[in-house]
């Protein structure tokens, strides 16, 4: 397979989500770049410098600040006279009314007339495209993987995952790659929200396993991601940390995989106990993709077990830069409102506790407040970039996930540290407002 990277601007959510979320379905792990104009923001951005097979941009205009590689992949959503892009056969032009699928549906066009690997599987990849888009694939895995468990969506889950695995498995899986990875990693995929559910698994995992050797037998050169499906089975459906290392290991070998080092950190934070090693993993994922917020979260959480304060802040604060900036303009995905949110409530615990500043603590305890209050209701529209794309769909996984985080997030604390805050610097009309928000929290 080959090596892709695409970089895109941090208001392109849905886009990019959407074509991240297909390939990682189809076996190709597609390594990221985000490009903001915020000068501050730019800074934190340092990202390595590794070739690529295949790179991809998706552009509003033709101002990119990365180099652009004259055999790049440019997805156009600005003029087609812009003057860098005046070329003529590796742009994907765009209309204000096209939807992701079609977008995808030109790149792949696209990849499969220029590469060959892609081209003898061109059937298949535009059938995938299909099923991922009238399942609601990229809703399912998003809303499966990223939040609690709840057996109205589960209900739902079930429905879009067993009828495209069923599609799959009816059309012989064997006779392509692209078919056969996407029938065993939404078999995974399936297996792993039932174990959040703790439901019965429906598919046998030594037969995933069976169907992963399979792959891996038949293949002449490396499959971009089935090591890292074999580290995930192996990690988040048996159990067998030793062996999902190993594959995690073999999947970040090529030192820019910044999930498979995310991963590593999190077998050697949550299972060995050794906060050391697993910050060397979560570093290096931060030094891949530096707005990485999760693996930078493990950082700080890392630093807190180790008690480095001032460093743990420090990480904090990166998180608060990264996803602040989207924050002001209504682009959060649900996942970023979540580590935004808990990234508040451990910077005010570490003004409280550890520097005794209340008014620093009281600051951040709002912060997250205001962030709680705009979570999306049937009355608000934060977010509303993302959400508007998702309303497109006519699944209501995500409207159901975002009642979920709500409810996850547990503001009832934050009010009862205000309370207290503001009782002991003597402001007991604000100490009122958040003592009778409590009481309504019950």
């Amino acid at each position: 397979m080959k090596d892709i990277r695409m970089t895109y601007t941090d208001t392109d959510i849905f886009l990019s989500t959407y074509i991240l979320t297909f390939f990682r379905m189809t076996g190709i792990y597609v390594y990221e770049r985000v490009e903001c104009e915020d000068a501050q923001m730019q800074k934190l951005m340092r990202y390595p410098e590794v070739s690529f097979d295949i790179e991809i941009f998706i552009l509003n205009d033709s101002d990119s600040k990365f180099e652009i590689p004259p055999d790049a992949i440019v997805i156009s959503m600005g003029k087609k006279e812009s003057g860098r892009l005046n070329r003529n056969d590796d742009i994907i032009y765009l209309k204000a009314n096209d939807s992701p699928k079609t977008c995808m549906k030109k790149l792949l066009e696209h990849l499969c007339e220029s590469y060959d690997q892609f081209g003898m599987e061109k059937g298949c990849l535009l059938y995938l495209l299909e099923l991922y888009d009238q399942n609601h694939i990229m809703e399912t895995i998003l809303g499966t993987r990223f939040f609690a468990p709840d057996q109205d969506i589960y209900r739902e889950v079930c429905v879009n995952y067993s009828s495209a695995v069923q599609k799959i498995y009816e059309l012989n899986c064997d006779e392509s790659k692209f078919l056969m990875f996407s029938y065993v990693y939404l078999a995974y995929e399936y297996n792993y929200y039932c174990k959040r559910l703790n439901e019965v698994f429906l598919y046998d995992v030594n037969s995933i396993l069976d169907i992963l050797n399979d792959l891996a037998s038949g293949s002449d050169e490396q499959w971009n991601d089935l090591d890292l499906l074999y580290a995930q089975v192996y990690d988040d459906l048996l159990g067998k940390y030793r062996e999902a290392s190993v594959y995690y290991a073999k999947a970040a070998e090529k030192d820019y995989n910044a999930f498979a080092c995310y991963k590593m950190g999190n077998i050697w934070k949550g299972k060995y106990r050794d906060p050391i090693t697993a910050l060397k993993y979560f570093t290096k994922a931060a030094y891949i993709n530096p707005i990485y917020y999760r693996a930078i979260y493990k950082m700080a959480e890392c630093y807190v077990s180790l008690q480095n304060i001032e460093e743990a802040k420090r990480q904090y604060m990166r998180i608060v830069q990264i996803l602040q900036i989207r924050c002001s303009k209504q682009i959060l995905r649900p996942m970023e409102i979540e580590y935004l949110y808990k990234t508040y409530k451990n910077l005010a615990k570490i003004e409280r506790n550890d520097y005794n500043n209340i008014n620093g603590a009281i600051s951040y305890y709002e912060n997250a407040v205001y962030l709680w209050n705009q979570i999306y209701d049937t009355q608000d529209d934060f977010c509303s970039g993302f959400k508007n794309a998702i309303r497109k769909t006519s699944s209501d996984i995500f409207n159901k996930q975002y009642k979920l985080l709500k409810e996850k997030l547990k503001i009832s604390q934050i009010y009862d540290n205000l309370c207290t805050l503001y009782s002991q610097i003597s402001n007991q009309e604000k100490a009122k407002i958040y003592e009778e928000l409590l009481k309504k929290e019950g």
